[in-house]
């Protein structure tokens, strides 16, 4: 009877072990997070890394012998606008497979981040980075008309986007799902996209690539 108890107590010893060890396991491996972009920008040593790349940046413009300082000071504040215009305002979605029916895939990076409250840490933190940038830009071009143009027009666009009034506003079309949504099902035909649309996807590489041109 004895030699019973202490077997059973020893079998209800491992099954418990067990289970704590498959729990501390498990942390970890999955997130509570219905879509991880919401929260990519609070991870921790996320801040730290982007400014890490931005001194990165500027110190290999700074390495190039034919670039002076004033140019690299631009182009290293144009080139951050345009990475982060591209990956906070223009890519819409999410790599990761959420069940939310879909809703992320009509958003922008910057629209998910803490779920679309405003005035967040994280929102702030990117919103104030180019303002900085810009400003040391500007001080090290000293002021120049053409560099400050550059750089305000630079900056402008990856601040607007950020501000609440444009929170899910596509200005002129630009980016917006309508016509894509249709395409897949099946409303339209692929290749009579309207041209309206086709000169407003122009217009919008047209002046990306134009603050490019004069910055040389």
């Amino acid at each position: 009877m004895f030699t019973d108890i202490l077997v059973a107590e020893a079998h209800l010893f491992r099954q418990s072990k067990a289970s704590r060890h498959s729990l501390r396991m498990n942390v970890g491996v999955a997130h509570s997070e219905v879509n991880p972009n919401t929260r990519v920008m609070n991870s921790r040593g996320i801040w730290l890394a982007y400014l890490l790349l931005v001194t990165v940046l500027h110190v290999v413009l700074l390495s190039i012998p034919v670039l002076t300082v004033p140019l690299v000071w631009t182009l290293t504040n144009v080139i951050h606008n345009l990475v982060m215009y591209l990956f906070l305002h223009s890519v819409k979605g999410t790599p990761f497979e959420t069940p939310d029916q879909g809703k992320a895939r009509l958003l922008t990076h910057w629209e998910q981040i803490d779920y679309g409250i405003q005035f967040t840490s994280s929102r702030k933190f990117l919103t104030i980075s180019p303002i900085v940038l810009y400003i040391l830009a500007s001080f090290y071009t000293k002021y120049d008309a053409t560099h400050f143009l550059v750089n305000t027009g630079s900056l402008l666009s990856v601040l607007l986007p950020k501000l609440p009034l444009f929170h899910g506003v596509r200005i002129f079309g630009i980016n917006s799902s309508s016509y894509f949504r249709d395409l897949r099902q099946g409303n339209v035909n692929a290749l009579s996209m309207p041209s309206h649309m086709i000169k407003r996807y122009y217009v919008a590489a047209l002046l990306h690539f134009t603050v490019f041109v004069f910055t040389f």
